[in-house]
């Protein structure tokens, strides 16, 4: 009996060790196939066209960005905002070059189309090459955000809700929307260790697009995350020029003489651009006969490029207003100074061909 007993423990010993291996089989086939599917995800953000293996390599750490949104029109998308940036792993603020969706491009049929048109027509790469022509510089990486898949995510989850105010009112077509959304996303992207950055990049994969693989990706995106927390905000500027009404369309005309100072401006570490590119109107809100353009004139002689003057929607403004019509702020400063008490405010204006508006007031005395 003891012999019998000593064989059937060895069966027991042997059947139990085969199945604990087919197990560990198993388990390690589960695990290939879910990082395979995982892995797969993260893949699916690069786009990796033949196109986008010509694009230029970046050069002595200066990466020019090409970020855009979309948004879903039925099953085509329509482009909502575009710009270039200009990134620097030692930059503390990321500058950012805005290029308005209705500018005029020659097409290769040397037809007129907008940014959006442009894009409509050939997607990423048609725009990436008409916004390196006009800006005559080398787009390195473009970056496609989604933004009706990025305000679906957050309807489903509370905290990138909470970290993007702006996905309470989806549909607008400013760049200071997508400043709030980009800066809202990446702050709930990066949550301080790179397991939480990598889970929550996941959950982004659907909506990005980019010639960049996931981890140049999560990399580019920790730098701009790095810049905007450390600045704060963008420093913007935008194309100036002037609209035009052709077959029914607008097409805004880009001053092509004032982009060889924005592309320095946006490349460089000046605190603020040239004079001569901060474009301002002066509008009278006193009443007094003369007084815009005696301040427009005072502005000009400073060396900043006066747009326009006029009148103001009324006569009653007691003090004088010079207000930033964009995030940079700093621009609108160095003409506050210039207007004696002036109050300096910040009223962001979608694709305006002005920089900066001065409402000149009741407390204005023209001999100053």
């Amino acid at each position: 009996m003891a012999a019998y007993y000593r064989v059937r423990t060895k069966r027991r010993k042997l059947k139990v060790g085969r199945l604990l291996f087919l197990l560990a089989i198993f388990a390690f086939i589960v695990l290939l196939l879910f990082v395979s599917r995982f892995l797969g995800t993260l893949n699916s953000i690069q786009d990796t066209s033949a196109w986008t293996e010509a694009l230029p390599p970046a050069e002595d750490e200066l990466v020019h960005l090409l970020l855009y949104t979309v948004e879903n029109e039925g099953e085509e998308k329509a482009l909502t905002s575009v710009a270039v940036a200009a990134l620097r792993r030692d930059r503390k603020s990321v500058r950012f070059l805005q290029i308005p969706s209705d500018v005029a491009i020659v097409s290769e049929l040397h037809n007129l189309q907008t940014a959006a048109e442009v894009y409509a027509a050939g997607g990423a790469e048609k725009l990436v090459d008409a916004a390196s022509e006009l800006l005559q510089t080398k787009i390195h990486v473009f970056l496609e955000v989604n933004e009706s898949k990025l305000f679906q995510l957050a309807d489903e989850m509370q905290p990138l809700a909470e970290a993007i105010p702006a996905a309470a009112v989806p549909g607008q077509k400013t760049f200071a929307h997508t400043e709030q959304v980009l800066a809202g996303m990446l702050h709930y992207l990066y949550q301080g260790s790179f397991y939480k950055d990598f889970l929550n990049f996941k959950r982004f994969a659907s909506v990005f697009t980019t010639n960049l693989s996931w981890r140049e990706a999560l990399s580019m995106l920790k730098t701009l995350e790095n810049s905007l927390s450390a600045g704060q905000s963008m420093q913007l500027s935008a194309l100036p020029g002037e609209g035009e009404i052709q077959d029914g369309k607008i097409y805004r005309h880009i001053d092509r003489e004032s982009v060889p100072a924005l592309t320095i401006w946006l490349d460089g570490t000046e605190a603020a651009l040239p004079k001569s590119q901060i474009t301002v109107e002066v509008l009278n809100g006193c009443g007094v006969p003369g007084a815009a353009g005696e301040v427009a004139e005072m502005l000009e002689g400073e060396g900043f490029a006066i747009i326009r003057t006029g009148n103001a929607d009324n006569f009653n403004y007691e003090r004088s207003q010079v207000i930033s019509r964009t995030a940079n702020v700093d621009l609108a400063k160095e003409v506050a100074v210039l207007v004696p008490n002036a109050q300096l405010l910040k009223e962001e204006i979608n694709e305006t061909d002005v920089l900066v508006t001065v409402i000149v007031g009741k407390n204005y005395h023209l001999d100053e």
